[in-house]
């Protein structure tokens, strides 16, 4: 059974005269919250008795889907940018994937949605596989044992995550403000840049009924989140996880509760070689 920790920031609350929490989604086994939509595929394509499994990704899900591909048998395909980072790039290839990159993230993703159909690979894509929103579900729940949130932020990117947590929430008549962060152009952001909201219909579904906004965080406001996490919080996380500390500095949110989602760790890529 997947879960992860819920920790109070008590210094960073202090600082800002509000009350904050952090969900370490990095503590699943491969550094992110992909592990918890993975888990599910992986599954679900074994029972439809695929052999082959695949997902376009900015770096994360890759990983995810390729570790726990191969240690199930199946044969992963990644579809990427050309851009992706390195260290993440050569923890996808050591699970033995089939790496096929473009010059973007949305071709990438065009690109796959025709390859796995033609080749009759089981696809993960968001946007395309209900799992990937569905797995999220549970946080919203795991947050709401132990709190009752004000306000919930997380990072985006195609918001199948933040659409998890919002139906979560919902199957349990919790209805906290929902923000999303993101970085519309970004050098050190790459995992959601360009917010290309792949699950859109769903989205904005989402917005009709609930408050949820979109707050872009540049890249030296990212770097002061980082430090900030690291010297108040003793967290070290990923600069998309980063993102999530900014909003919290509203004033309006001062006496609140609020839950960061924190998608993904720093420096993961030696501990998961080990």
């Amino acid at each position: 059974m997947i879960r992860t920790p819920l920790i109070e920031l008590k210094n960073i609350g202090e600082a800002y005269k509000c009350r904050v929490y952090a969900k370490l989604e990095y503590t699943l086994p491969t550094g992110t919250h992909k592990d918890r939509a993975t888990v599910l595929l992986v599954a679900d394509a074994i029972e439809k008795q695929y052999s082959d499994i695949g997902i376009a990704s900015t770096g994360n899900a890759a990983i995810s889907l390729s570790h726990y591909a191969r240690n199930h048998g199946l044969q992963s395909y990644i579809f990427c940018e050309k851009e992706i980072p390195p260290e993440k790039a050569a923890l996808i290839a050591v699970n033995g994937a089939n790496i096929f990159r473009y010059s973007s993230y949305l071709e990438s993703y065009i690109a796959s949605n025709e390859y796995f159909s033609m080749k009759h690979i089981y696809n993960c894509n968001p946007g395309i596989n209900c799992l990937t929103r569905e797995a999220h579900r549970a946080i919203a729940k795991e947050i709401a044992e132990v709190i009752t949130p004000d306000v919930i932020v997380c990072p985006v990117n195609n918001a199948s995550l933040l659409l998890g947590i919002v139906k979560g929430f919902e199957e349990i008549s919790q209805n906290p403000m929902f923000i999303g962060t993101t970085a519309y152009e970004t050098y050190v952001n790459h995992s959601i840049k360009g917010t290309h909201l792949l699950e859109r219909v769903h989205y904005e579904n989402a917005c009709s009924a609930h408050s949820i906004s979109l707050v872009n965080v540049d890249d030296d406001g990212t770097k002061k989140n980082m430090d900030e996490l690291s010297v108040r919080g003793s967290l070290k996380v990923e600069s998309a996880s980063a993102t999530t500390l900014s909003p919290i500095r509203n004033p309006s949110f001062e006496g609140k509760t609020i839950c960061l989602i924190l998608t993904g760790k720093d420096r993961k890529v030696e501990e998961i070689i080990k």
